[in-house]
């Protein structure tokens, strides 16, 4: 994201800016040359020679200036990356007492950034003394030539030819490191294009009788949807595995469970166990790397993303929030009366906060969270994705979210990815994760009253679980 948003920045800001001085200031330098040739036509050859010596300095630099703008931008990444992850583990640095190697560490891909960006500029000064020199042998051959063709040439011509002359000291060099900049900046551009030619694209949607053909060929009892589909809310996850790429470990392991319709499945597990990526799966963010889902007795891979995700419902953690006015929020597609939407603003208590539904929003972190379950409950999705919606709020939002979930949806299915154990009260069955396989599943009741439940996490207090 550091690169991307970098490259964009490169290209739409900088990028123009430097490409227009460039152009100004070749025209400036073309037209000293030309000057000097009319004025001493003699000019040519030495400038000839002068032209392979510069085309043969600038062929080695710019070898050199374009890895080392590659390498420095690359290197500046790892910087961002560990504030970003120093900022928000903060707390777990101080308490295991990590402060000296987090500082020793930060210093080292600093050292290793400034090295490469210090080679950077060498590389220009580098450049830059040579270019003097042939600006300055530019000045003398005017010099030796005006001698040469004293009284053949009026004054006013050899004094007009020195003067440009002169002046090219200055514009050549800095001429020829714009020149420089836009082709460094043109990485930029280079990376933006492989962005776009191998960035692997989502699976793109199949035609009827791709659907038809796939539904066919898994057995399933029909080989059309059904008209309301899905009707239940019946979720199967069958030998499920998923990677996040091809050379990294299987972050779900033969997953396997069977959810009914109706039921609140709690999903818990330490960090890194898989939790989030059901929710991945089952929206089909990753194509699966073995194994299906089925919602409904239909395999999801054999639908249109289109189709799935709109007839799924996730509440993130970070409640997904637009700049636009309350009403866009709720209802995007304005595929719902007025009414709906008051009706489930009053439920999730923001009807007092909100003045009309074309103000803009204006809500606070737990108030975001309940714009972003209220706009779950316009849709009224048969599967509904909860991903720790109050790891980030108040104990009192907490609450309130807890019991729209426990009230609200009951007839849909709910997976809970708990972050408090509150979340845990009004579930059916629990799922526990670890390393990315099912460690355990079954009623809450069963599950919290083996001895294994507890001594898993006997680290963790009564309020929260992570």
């Amino acid at each position: 994201m550091n690169l991307f948003s970098r490259d964009v920045e490169e290209i739409d800001v900088n990028l123009p800016n430097t490409l227009e001085l460039f152009l100004q200031n070749i025209f400036i330098v073309l037209s000293v040359f030309t000057l000097v040739s009319l004025v001493f036509p003699s000019f040519l050859g030495p400038l000839l020679l002068l032209f392979i010596v510069f085309i043969l300095i600038r062929k080695v630099y710019n070898i050199a200036i374009r890895d080392l703008k590659r390498l420095e931008t690359e290197s500046r990444t790892p910087i961002f990356t560990r504030v970003t992850e120093t900022v928000s583990g903060l707390a777990t640095i101080r308490a295991f007492g990590k402060e000296r190697y987090l500082i020793e560490n930060f210093e080292d891909i600093t050292d290793s950034n400034h090295s490469i960006f210090y080679t950077f500029n060498s590389a220009i000064r580098w450049l830059s003394i040579r270019l003097d020199v042939l600006a300055v042998c530019v000045t003398g051959i005017t010099a030796v030539l005006i001698l040469i063709f004293h009284g053949s040439v009026s004054a006013a011509a050899c004094g007009l030819a020195l003067s440009y002359a002169a002046q090219l000291s200055g514009i050549f060099q800095f001429t020829v490191r714009l020149a420089s900049e836009t082709e460094a900046r043109f990485i930029s551009v280079e990376r933006m294009d492989t962005f776009l030619r191998y960035s692997q694209p989502e699976k793109p949607d199949e035609s009827e009788d791709e659907k038809n053909q796939n539904l066919v060929q898994d057995n399933l009892s029909t080989a059309t949807l059904h008209p309301n589909w899905p009707y239940a809310g019946h979720v199967k996850f069958v030998s499920v595995s998923l990677t996040y790429s091809t050379d990294t470990m299987p972050v779900l392991k033969d997953v396997s469970f069977e959810v009914q319709p109706g039921q609140n499945i709690g999903i818990i597990g330490r960090t890194g166990s898989g939790k989030s990526s059901i929710g991945s799966a089952l929206f089909r963010l990753l194509e699966l790397k073995s194994g299906q889902i089925f919602l409904d007795n239909v395999d999801i891979s054999t639908l249109s993303l289109d189709k799935l995700r709109n007839s799924l419902c996730v509440i993130p953690q970070d409640p997904a929030i637009f700049q636009h006015n309350i009403r866009f929020n709720l209802d995007p597609g304005k595929q719902h009366r007025d009414e709906e939407l008051w009706k489930v603003l009053e439920k999730t208590s923001l009807k007092s906060v909100v003045d009309s539904l074309d103000s803009e929003v204006g809500l606070s972190q737990g108030q975001k969270q309940l714009l972003s379950i209220a706009r779950a409950l316009l849709r009224q999705s048969k599967v509904v994705f909860v991903d720790e919606a109050t790891s980030n709020v108040d104990v009192e939002t907490a609450l309130v979210v807890d019991r729209l979930l426990a009230e609200e949806f009951q007839s849909s299915t709910v997976f809970i990815v708990a972050h408090r154990l509150s979340a845990l009260s009004f579930c059916d069955y629990l799922l526990i994760m670890e390393d990315g396989e099912v460690r355990d599943f079954g009623p809450v009741e069963v599950i919290t009253r083996k001895p294994e439940f507890t001594s898993h996490f006997e680290r963790f207090d009564s309020v929260s679980l992570l």
